[in-house]
């Protein structure tokens, strides 16, 4: 990060491909319109050069890049005047690279016409459900379950202490536990 603060080039392009999916990925949890969530995954790495000299040396780079992406993508809703709803369909965490979504994690690995009816119901329910949480327990969530991000990590891409983010997390699983009730397993 030094080399990116004096204006190294290829530092920056090293930064930048080792933290481009994470990064997108953020941005499409919290703006689910395609072109707008690309649009701030730009602007998030121009605010990287633009805000490189605020950088701490010695301390993790992912969570401070992590923020500015957070923080534009935030900007951005506030900017549109209406509240936007964080996506579950695309592909997050550890699923990204496979390209898997959300019913593609649901149990049960039966590929029948009624199996996959019933995984695409309890996805919806499970989508609906997360959109119904509010803004700050939904973040949490969306972070550490579809994004793999630490509790520690949250907490500093969200700007709050990390007992902050343990009782949003605990919150909002059981108001998931709660809304969702016992979901069948579609494999039987």
């Amino acid at each position: 990060m030094l080399a990116v603060q004096g204006g190294d080039r290829e530092a920056f392009a090293t930064l930048y491909e080792r933290h481009k999916g994470p990064v997108y990925g953020i941005c499409r949890s919290l703006i689910p319109d395609r072109a707008r969530a690309e649009d701030a995954f730009t602007d998030a790495f121009l605010n990287v050069l633009k805000k490189a000299h605020t950088f701490k040396p010695g301390r993790p780079v992912a969570p401070w890049l992590y923020r500015i992406a957070r923080n534009r993508c935030l900007n951005l809703r506030r900017e549109e005047g209406r509240r936007k709803t964080l996506s579950l369909d695309r592909p997050a965490g550890a699923a990204a690279e496979s390209g898997e979504s959300l019913g593609a994690v649901v149990p049960g690995a039966d590929s029948s016409p009624d199996h996959k009816a019933a995984r695409r119901e309890t996805s919806a329910r499970v989508r609906a459900a997360v959109d119904e949480l509010p803004d700050a327990m939904r973040e949490v969530i969306l972070l550490r379950m579809f994004q793999g991000l630490s509790c520690k990590e949250i907490a500093a891409v969200v700007g709050c202490p990390v007992g902050t983010v343990w009782s949003r997390l605990h919150n909002a699983m059981d108001k998931l536990r709660v809304d969702l009730g016992e979901l069948e397993d579609p494999g039987g």
